[in-house]
């Protein structure tokens, strides 16, 4: 609700402009006048720019006396919305020999009433003066980490907007409908139901949350870049949103991501989904590693996604975790500029079986009491053991810490250590392109697929999107796998490839076309229906 709302409030006054949208109310305290703010493109293709906030600012990094900005605060706007939505579908279905007509309707409302918002911003002609010929702090934990990975780059808060009393979200939505199909067709799944005498169903949800005083809403940062001697130079002007254009663009990749997945191939509407078929070539080589994981920790993992997809806020809140995760294995060191929304049970639970040694997801096993034994590293650098520890939702106990070393010897990692190190981070490339993927989806795409998670129908799934993907002729109507003859399937799968931008049609023949052009979700609902049927697999 609260991201919904920021969005919405960035989208009307600040459209194809420098705002930010504050996506976790925990994220306010850290957003002060210079604070600093991870910039980070993203991983694929496909996902856009991302700001982190850390818990540092300017003068953290600086050497010598700190800079006092000079901030100038005005009053920004009264900000009160209210934006309505509706869906409603209707359709005759025949099951089994029995004709039946669904109707369903809904509506949903989004009120925010932030009050008076004030805006603070920093001077950027004395900032600039007193940056001039400043240096920073190289052996700083934040810049040591940043420079291990390339991909993040520094940026600086200069302006923000924030609230000036207490105000409140509110959501209320109304869904009826006279069949439970395509009450799921229509992505509705009731959190109350009262079934009337008319056989009709009826549900209500409302929720309100109160903002803070002080909790900002937006904000916008400026560019820093830091010289390999120390020197610094700040960007005079403001960077915000990337463009639409941005998920074309190639990845800034490196050894843990697919090489040829670099850019999204040309689709042009009415293209078959046979267009598709190298980059899912490629997509498959790098998902199929989940098969590797025991038969038992594959059928865990699959049930809490399929939990994780029917609460879709969460997605996000286990790509950053995954991230971190990665990081830690690259580096052996605990990210200073994750942060944590706090201690979720569903994603714990999903990351703890991820690490856990069966999965052979540490690089060397756990002992009995917990420890890591103590090994070297290639690079001179020494593995420490490390106590069992939760960290940002993550159990470090199952990833090495490496640490400098000056008085160990180096000595080559076995074969076994480097191809269990290899194994590692492909698993979790994998989840994590499967995450990532499945958070592009829309969220009536992410309530359909939910509805679809047996394995049976997963793996449906999957042989119908390899039998369309290799054909540029339709198929015959005798090929449609087995799990997805049923008709009450066959329709939610047509409505999640409808979600996704796909025509999927079962007439005389089966065929498949896009229905938009350059468009990622036809690719991104292929990606998720692969690795969520490797996870299926006997």
């Amino acid at each position: 609700m609260f991201e919904k709302a920021t969005h919405r409030l960035v989208q009307q006054i600040d459209r194809d402009g420098v705002l930010i949208a504050v996506s976790r109310v925990n994220d306010s305290k850290s957003l002060k006048p210079l604070s600093v703010v991870m910039k980070r493109p993203g991983v694929w293709f496909w996902q856009k720019t991302k700001y982190r906030p850390t818990t540092f600012t300017l003068n953290h990094l600086l050497q010598g006396d700190p800079i006092q900005p000079v901030l100038e605060e005005t009053e920004f706007l009264n900000y009160k919305a209210k934006h309505e939505s509706t869906v409603a579908g209707s359709m005759d279905a025949g099951i089994v020999g029995i004709n039946m007509q669904a109707k369903g309707h809904g509506a949903s409302k989004l009120s925010s009433c932030f009050g008076k918002l004030r805006k603070e911003n920093v001077n950027m002609q004395s900032l600039l003066e007193d940056s001039k010929s400043r240096k920073m702090n190289l052996d700083h934990k934040l810049i040591q980490q940043t420079w291990k990975t390339s991909k993040k780059a520094f940026t600086l808060v200069v302006e923000r907007i924030f609230t000036t009393c207490e105000c409140t979200i509110e959501y209320s939505g109304v869904e009826e409908t006279s069949c439970s199909t395509i009450l799921q067709a229509l992505g509705i799944y009731p959190a109350e139901v009262c079934l009337k005498d008319s056989g009709s169903l009826q549900f209500d949800s409302n929720v309100s949350i109160g903002i803070p005083e002080g909790t900002v809403m937006a904000y916008s940062v400026i560019n820093l870049d830091i010289k390999s001697d120390g020197s610094c130079e700040l960007s005079a002007f403001s960077d915000g949103f990337e463009s639409d254009d941005d998920i074309l663009k190639p990845s800034l990749q490196n050894e843990d991501e697919v090489d040829s997945l670099s850019s999204l191939p040309k689709i042009q509407k009415g293209s078959p989904l046979s267009v598709l078929k190298k980059a899912l070539s490629d997509v498959k080589a790098s998902l199929r590693v989940l098969t590797h994981l025991p038969a038992e920790s594959r059928s865990s993992l699959l049930q809490l996604f399929h939990q994780i997809l029917l609460d879709h806020r969460l997605l996000p809140t286990l790509e950053d975790k995954l991230e971190d995760l990665r990081f830690i294995l690259r580096t052996g060191e605990t990210s200073c500029f994750s942060h944590d929304d706090g201690p979720n049970k569903l994603i714990d639970k999903f990351l703890d079986l991820l690490q856990s040694p069966r999965n052979k997801l540490s690089t060397t096993p756990t002992s009995h009491n917990g420890y890591l034994p103590s090994l070297s590293h290639k690079n001179g650098a020494h593995i420490t053991p490390v106590s069992k520890n939760r960290v940002n939702g993550i159990d470090t106990s199952s990833v090495p810490v490496y640490m400098n070393g000056s008085s160990s010897k180096s000595t080559e990692p076995n074969g076994s250590s480097m191809k269990s190190k290899k194994h590692t981070r492909a698993v979790l490339t994998a989840m994590h392109m499967l995450v990532t993927a499945a958070e592009g989806l829309t969220r009536h795409g992410l309530t359909l697929l939910g509805s679809l998670c047996s394995s049976e129908v997963l793996i449906g799934l999957n042989d119908l999107v390899n039998l369309l993907t290799d054909a540029s002729e339709p198929l015959p109507i005798d090929s449609l796998p087995f799990p997805l003859q049923n008709e009450d399937v066959f329709l939610k799968v047509t409505q999640l490839f409808s979600s996704s931008k796909i025509m999927l049609k079962k007439e005389k023949m089966i065929w498949m076309e896009m229905e938009c052009s350059n468009e990622h979700l036809p690719l991104l609902l292929c990606i998720v229906i692969h690795g969520l049927a490797y996870l299926s697999e006997a």
